[in-house]
C-alpha cells in the first residue's frame, strides 16, 4: 500500500511539476493573469507574490515526487485553498488580459469547473495524506 501512495503522490507531483514549468516559462504572462484577477491592490506586493506563489509550487512538486513532506503536503493544501478562493471569487468572468495559459489555476475564463478541478486535487491531497499517516 506505501507503494502505491508513493506513486500517487508521484503523479500528483508530476501535475504540479508540469504546471510550474508553464508558470516558470511565462512568469510575465503569469504575473499579469494574476494582476486581471484584481485580488491585489498595488502591483508592487503582485511582484513579490508571483514568483512565491511559482516557488511554493515548485517545492510542493519536488517533495511530492521525491519524498512525501508533511510540509510540502500543508503547502499543496493552502496553495488549492488560495486557488479556490482566487476562482470562487471571481466566478463566471471572462478576463481579455489573461493569456490563459494556466487553465487549472488561473483560467481566463472562470467557471464552475475550474473551481471543481481545484477542489479535486485538494481533495485527493488530503485524502493521500490521510492514507499516508495511516500506512506509514
Amino acid at each position: 500500500m506505501t507503494l502505491i501512495i508513493k506513486i500517487l503522490f508521484f503523479l500528483i507531483g508530476c501535475f504540479f511539476l508540469k504546471t510550474n514549468i508553464n508558470k516558470l516559462r511565462k512568469l510575465y504572462l503569469f504575473f499579469e493573469a494574476l494582476k486581471d484577477y484584481k485580488l491585489f491592490r498595488s502591483e508592487q506586493s503582485l511582484v513579490f507574490i508571483a514568483p512565491l506563489l511559482i516557488c511554493i509550487e515548485l517545492f510542493i512538486s519536488l517533495s511530492f515526487i521525491t519524498s512525501i513532506s508533511n510540509y510540502a503536503v500543508l503547502a499543496g493544501i493552502f496553495m488549492q485553498l488560495f486557488y479556490i478562493f482566487l476562482n470562487l471569487k471571481t466566478i463566471n468572468q471572462v478576463y481579455t488580459n489573461n493569456c490563459g495559459c494556466f487553465s487549472m489555476q488561473t483560467p481566463r475564463n472562470v467557471n464552475s469547473k475550474s473551481v471543481f478541478i481545484n477542489i479535486a486535487l485538494l481533495f485527493i491531497i488530503i485524502f493521500l495524506y490521510g492514507l499516508k499517516i495511516r500506512y506509514y
